[in-house]
């Protein structure tokens, strides 16, 4: 009898559009994480990250060993709540109305590996409007949406007026914008799943059970249960240790299957 997978995935519609290519997402490397330090001492002063790889599925690359690939990294952005759970209300998909708003929502970084890793191209991305959709347990369907230059993403999903046979005025959700819209006024499109996979907490060296700390600094902050994993890293027994690093203790708790992947 087969065995069952352990790793999961919410089923759902998922896509990419970004330069014509067939994009598959790279699990291990896509996920949420969230950072603790020593002076972290509220939910509202964590900072959270969003890393996501994808490379192309195309057959033309099936005999080439580094395939064209998408880097994101969305950094620094806020979560509108004191538990973990709260990352499916984050909602970033209006444009801000001040620039803190702005600031609340992150800091996007976007490469384009197109042969080799040195080939770099950033693309002109700016501007990010994203939201996360759907939770299901401990996976987040995103949606991701990066306008080129002089393009514009339509307001978020609201409401218009339709006329009746009867000639009475009604009101009804206005539809979203079609694969062609997206297409043709977007430089990055995506709709995909991603888990919330790693809290990393730097423990203070003195710390009698660096573990037990750092998994009661998670529970306090975030509300986080027993994680699946635990990675423990101290470098200071390395030979070069690296010194802004040597005060502490990082640990880097798994969840949701992330550290099987």
């Amino acid at each position: 009898m087969a065995r069952a997978a352990h790793f999961w995935q919410p089923r759902g519609q998922r896509m990419v559009y970004y330069k014509n290519e067939p994009w598959l997402l790279l699990h291990g490397v896509s996920y949420f994480s969230a950072r603790i330090t020593p002076k972290t001492r509220k939910w509202e002063d964590i900072c959270w990250s969003l890393d996501m790889q994808f490379i192309s599925g195309s057959p033309i690359w099936r005999r080439v060993q580094m395939r064209p690939r998408i880097v994101i990294s969305l950094s620094s952005f806020q979560v509108p709540g004191p538990s973990w759970k709260d990352l499916g209300r984050v909602n970033y998909w209006s444009e801000a109305e001040t620039e803190m708003d702005a600031f609340k929502s992150g800091f996007l970084n976007v490469s384009f590996w197109y042969h080799q890793p040195e080939e770099e191209d950033w693309d002109g991305l700016i501007g990010c409007n994203w939201r996360v959709v759907r939770r299901d347990a401990g996976w987040l369907t995103l949606e991701m949406a990066v306008c080129g230059e002089g393009a514009t993403l339509p307001p978020a999903a609201g409401e218009k007026t339709v006329v009746l046979i009867d000639g009475t005025e009604e009101t009804a959700p206005a539809p979203e914008p079609d694969e062609a819209f997206w297409r043709g006024n977007t430089a990055l499109y995506l709709l995909e799943a991603v888990p919330f996979g790693i809290v990393h907490v730097l423990v203070p060296r003195n710390a009698r059970d660096v573990e037990a700390h750092a998994i009661a600094r998670a529970r306090e902050l975030l509300g986080v249960g027993e994680p699946e994993h635990v990675e423990v890293q101290d470098y200071f027994n390395r030979k070069k240790p690296i010194e802004t690093l040597q005060n502490e203790v990082h640990v880097a708790l798994h969840f949701h299957g992330h550290h099987t992947t």
